[in-house]
């Protein structure tokens, strides 16, 4: 599953490709965004489609009334399974009303051969960013009153470069083409109608190259993708 975001483009670069509105200072690049640290991300949600919002990766239903389950539902829900995203109570709610789309300028995922794994950096070729759907809701605190927003990214099956790098579990974000970014923050929009959003990114619009381990531990801020490092043992994997 898809745990570990890049966006390192700031934030008046990000809402002039989506034709939105942010302030310079909404956020600082992110190079490496590790969703178990449930890092605040910029998003464009349904409820404000003109607006790049921040919110807290690791989505936290409506419904939950202790602290300490809200804890575990965002560790759970970094992300949700689009073929059964209306279905999970965690998720049908958001997945009608909360639908977001996700920046992204590269995401991280593991290859394992021969019982070690490989990171590897996964990033677009034909556009300057990923759009990644996601769903969202907003949770009440009941020790301190605050609202929080949360979110969940989809994934679904893997397309060949995915089954290839992420060849254990061969799953992949749900991304959107700027034609679909309409149909998917729309309210009117049903289940029937994103039947053809769910299907697999297409091989074409990105490539990958491997990134040193240690550059996978923590989190990390700047406008620099984390560099490639090289695997020889890698070639005899093949």
């Amino acid at each position: 599953m898809c745990f570990h975001n890049a966006l390192t483009q700031k934030p008046k670069e990000v809402a002039k490709y989506y034709g939105v509105e942010s302030s310079n200072d909404l956020y600082q690049p992110m190079p490496h965004g590790v969703g178990f640290e449930h890092p605040q991300w910029p998003v464009i949600s349904m409820d404000a489609p003109h607006t790049l919002q921040l919110k807290s990766w690791g989505l936290i239903p409506s419904w939950v009334k202790q602290v300490e389950q809200a804890r575990t539902a965002s560790n759970q829900n970094l992300n949700a399974r689009s073929e059964t995203v209306f279905e999970k109570p965690s998720f049908r709610d958001a997945v009608r009303t909360g639908r977001c789309l996700i920046p992204s300028t590269g995401f991280f995922e593991w290859r394992e051969m021969n019982k070690v794994k490989y990171p590897y950096f996964i990033y677009p070729t034909q556009a300057a960013f990923f759009t990644m759907a996601g769903i969202s809701t907003t949770w009440l605190n009941p020790e301190t009153g605050e609202l929080q927003t949360s979110f969940s990214m989809l994934t679904t099956e893997a397309n060949n470069t995915l089954r290839f790098i992420h060849n254990v579990k061969q799953r992949m974000p749900v991304m959107l083409l700027p034609q679909q970014f309409s149909l998917w923050l729309n309210p009117e929009t049903d289940a029937s109608d994103l039947e053809g959003v769910f299907k697999p990114f297409s091989d074409e619009t990105m490539a990958y190259y491997t990134v040193a381990r240690d550059a996978m531990k923590y989190p990390a801020q700047g406008e620099q993708p984390i560099p490639e490092w090289i695997y020889p043992e890698l070639n005899t994997l093949f």
